[in-house]
């Protein structure tokens, strides 16, 4: 009786373990769709996404995503890594008139992922000199 006990003890737990571990551990099909971009925090100041030209970022089930802001379009691929979001530029065309800096080529870009649920998503920058913090909402389809 007492073994059973702990078993069943062990068998709980460990689908308790496994419960908190999806729970913590957002899966990138949770991403898949379009997101508009509510409000960017840079340095404190925030921007509201119509101030900026109503940005939007598509995620694809294939890894690839495309951001949109204003004039501004990027592509390329992001990884989803434990909390961690990390957008891997393939491509990026900033317009004449774009106040964002970006280089063609390959780059990376970590954000910590600081709530994400079915229907919003924040994220941190996660470099020393850039905090930057993005709140986001999932757009009607």
């Amino acid at each position: 009786m007492v073994k059973n006990s702990y078993s069943n003890l062990y068998l709980s737990s460990l689908a308790l373990a496994a419960l908190l571990l999806f729970a913590c551990n957002p899966k990138k099909g949770q991403l898949t769709g379009t997101w508009k971009i509510d409000k960017l925090e840079i340095n404190g100041t925030a921007l509201p996404g119509d101030a900026i030209g109503n940005p939007d970022v598509t995620f694809n089930g294939d890894g690839s995503y495309t951001m949109n802001i204003g004039t501004y379009t990027e592509k390329g691929n992001f990884i989803l890594k434990g909390k961690e979001l990390i957008y891997t530029y393939a491509q990026s065309r900033p317009a004449e008139d774009s106040p964002f800096v970006a280089k063609s080529g390959v780059a990376d870009k970590v954000f910590a992922i600081t709530e994400m649920d079915s229907a919003h998503i924040e994220y941190t920058a996660n470099t020393k000199n850039d905090k930057t913090k993005t709140y986001l909402h999932k757009a009607q389809e």
